[in-house]
């Protein structure tokens, strides 16, 4: 927050007002100097503003503020969602065009966040609160050239140019608010909605006594000149605008919304800050290059480290592909040796087996063993139909052979063989 600032006002009549202000510690802010002029209205201001930015020292402020009403400038208020103030300004451009029949290249433009705390009836159920209240002016490019010209011939500098009804709120909040020293042809109405409207000036008007309001919160010190204190209405917009900078409510946000002041429009010392940027830029610049090759380095070294690893690692897989092919080949051998030992068959596991799966009208008539194989021959009452895919049972034997045939009576004589099982590794 800026701890000092001269503010000039540009005004009707034909005059430059001006206050060197800075803030004080029982918070208030302190009127240091003051300045009123007049100027020729073909010469324009320019020469006035100059003096006035001598006279109030502004090589020695942190901030110069010039409070202005461009001809032909309107301003109105609405309510958006809240966006970065990228996607603000286009959002906002976006509906400039509702508003103006002048394409937006034509146009320059600024707006502000208002507080919706700031309005008359903050209890109003009808304020949607989830959306941020604007408020924007807009004027022709062509008018705001001719003035930014005039300021560069005579090489005058801002921080600030703003519109002074954009200083109001919450100051002054819900109260019409007209502003004659500046524009003696519009009123700025608060309206039902929570929005504030500009409207022309139809007869008499009243609102606010902004001055008496304002001075509650100035100091007027001993040093400031008071042979213009006869008349200080005419400091109404620069007591607004020094109010509104100072305060802090034109933020880092209003300050991208704002507009946009040529570069060489400038004060010094924000070019020798610029400057500051630059030169550590470039110093961050030459760390981060140096960093990058040290980095370079150690990526260097793991690269190096890892390789070694991998070679290492490369080595003791083929000493381990050399051991495990010799490990198949004595698998290979057992599982030979293993084929060659004749299997046997368990009687007590197939007759186990045979009872299990013979259906009940089929019975055993006779079982015969050798030393390999066993013979059975089967009795039944009726067709066997697929019996092999019943009597199956590859853990306790195979099938070798399986013959089928019909008596005279009806019933089926089944001759079965039955060898050992398959060996699990040796698949035989």
């Amino acid at each position: 927050m800026s701890k000092s600032c001269i503010v000039i006002s540009i005004q009707n009549a034909f005059r430059v007002a001006g206050l060197r202000i800075k803030t004080g510690g029982n918070g208030k802010y302190c009127v240091e100097r003051i300045f009123s002029g007049g100027f020729n209205e073909s010469a324009g201001p320019g020469e006035t503003l100059q003096q006035a930015m001598d006279v109030l020292n502004a090589q020695n402020s942190s901030q110069r503020i010039l409070v202005d009403q461009i001809r032909r400038s309107s301003i109105f208020e609405m309510r958006m969602p809240v966006l970065a103030p990228e996607e603000m300004r286009n959002a906002i451009e976006f509906e400039l065009v509702k508003h103006t029949p002048l394409p937006l290249s034509e146009i320059v433009w600024s707006a502000r966040t208002v507080p919706e705390e700031s309005l008359a009836g903050s209890e109003n159920d009808a304020v949607d609160h989830d959306l941020a209240r604007l408020r924007i002016v807009f004027m022709e490019r062509s008018g705001w050239m001719k003035f930014i010209s005039e300021l560069q011939v005579r090489q005058i500098s801002l921080d600030v140019y703003v519109n002074p009804f954009m200083c109001l709120d919450p100051f002054a909040a819900g109260r019409d608010v007209l502003l004659p020293v500046v524009d003696g042809e519009h009123i700025f109405l608060a309206g039902d909605d929570g929005l504030r409207h500009m409207s022309c000036l139809t007869g008499h008007a009243e609102s606010s006594d902004l001055y008496s309001e304002l001075e509650k919160h100035f100091a007027w010190q001993s040093s400031a000149d008071k042979t213009v204190k006869d008349d200080l209405s005419g400091f109404v917009p620069c007591m607004l605008a020094a109010r509104y900078v100072l305060s802090g409510e034109y933020g880092v946000y209003e300050k991208k919304l704002a507009f946009r002041l040529p570069g060489n429009l400038l004060p010094r010392r924000n070019k020798l800050l610029k400057y500051f940027t630059v030169a550590n830029g470039i110093a961050a610049l030459i760390c981060l290059t140096l960093l990058l090759f040290q980095m370079r380095q150690d990526v260097y070294r793991v690269y190096v480290e890892q390789k070694n690893a991998i070679i290492l690692k490369q080595t003791q897989i083929k000493n381990l592909q050399v051991q495990n092919a010799a490990a198949r080949k004595g698998a290979k051998l057992r599982q030979k040796i293993i084929a060659a030992v004749p299997e046997e068959i368990d009687p007590l596991k197939v007759l186990a087996s045979m009872a299990r799966k013979l259906p009940k009208y089929i019975w055993l008539s006779s079982y015969n063993m050798t030393s390999q194989k066993v013979h059975l021959n089967l009795t039944s009452s009726r067709d066997t139909g697929d019996l092999l895919s019943k009597l199956r049972d590859e853990r306790v034997y195979t099938i070798d052979n399986l013959r089928k045939s019909r008596r005279h009576d009806g019933t089926y004589y089944l001759y079965l063989i039955l060898a050992p099982p398959k060996n699990a590794e040796t698949g035989r």
